[in-house]
């Protein structure tokens, strides 16, 4: 499980497959790129869950909580 914490970047990672992401508590977030530059930003809701498909997402990307609420999310990645 993924707990990022307001006004705190997770640590970024490197996703080469595709995922499901399942929120189990939600915010408001960024995803940043490799570079640190915000690619888009998001809200996630409890229950909510989402495919991301190869390249959906920045291969090297972070996600930044600019809520007021952890945010917590559990992925799984697809193997092939």
């Amino acid at each position: 499980m993924t707990r990022v914490r307001p006004a705190r970047p997770r640590n970024g990672c490197t996703r080469t497959t595709g995922r499901t992401s399942i929120v189990i508590d939600g915010s408001d977030g960024e995803i940043l790129g490799a570079d640190g530059d915000v690619r888009y930003a998001l809200r996630r809701g409890p229950g909510e869950v989402r495919y991301f498909g190869p390249g959906e997402v920045p291969l090297t990307h972070a996600l930044r909580n600019t809520g007021e609420r952890d945010i917590r999310i559990v992925v799984v990645e697809l193997l092939t």
